[in-house]
């Protein structure tokens, strides 16, 4: 089976992205063949949601994706309030709630990954520590 990836290459702070096809099975050796050294190149199909949205952020700029975040968490209000009368199906809400986390992923980005990692963390073992006493 035949898979195109999306390869993106940072060069003097601007991104450029190329198109290959390959299979899954020979997806290193066709970097190898290529030159492609690890630190300049990442295959997005194969890479995470952190390197994807790291990439939104530099591609579209911070000040872009905080207005995309109010957009999109103003969309999964309306469909919660949209929901309490019945007027939306499970797969609108699953779409909502899908288009936040990626918003949120690119916030963390943008605000420091590990910090608010880190402050996910805290707020999880306070909610545990609530749950244990009440």
């Amino acid at each position: 089976m035949n898979y195109r990836y999306k390869i993106a290459r940072y060069l003097g702070g601007t991104l450029q992205t190329s198109d290959i096809s390959f299979t899954k099975r020979n997806a290193a050796e066709n970097c190898m063949n290529r030159q492609v050294n690890p630190q300049q190149w990442f295959i997005l199909k194969l890479g995470g949601l952190k390197d994807i949205c790291a990439w939104a952020v530099k591609k579209y700029g911070k000040e872009s994706r905080k207005r995309m975040a109010v957009e999109e968490a103003a969309e999964l209000v309306n469909a919660l309030m949209k929901e309490a009368r019945g007027r939306v199906t499970d797969a609108d809400m699953i779409t909502e709630i899908a288009d936040v986390q990626i918003m949120m992923e690119q916030l963390s980005i943008i605000y420091g990954y590990e910090k608010v990692a880190r402050e996910r963390e805290r707020k999880l073992e306070r909610l545990v520590a609530r749950m244990n006493n009440g």
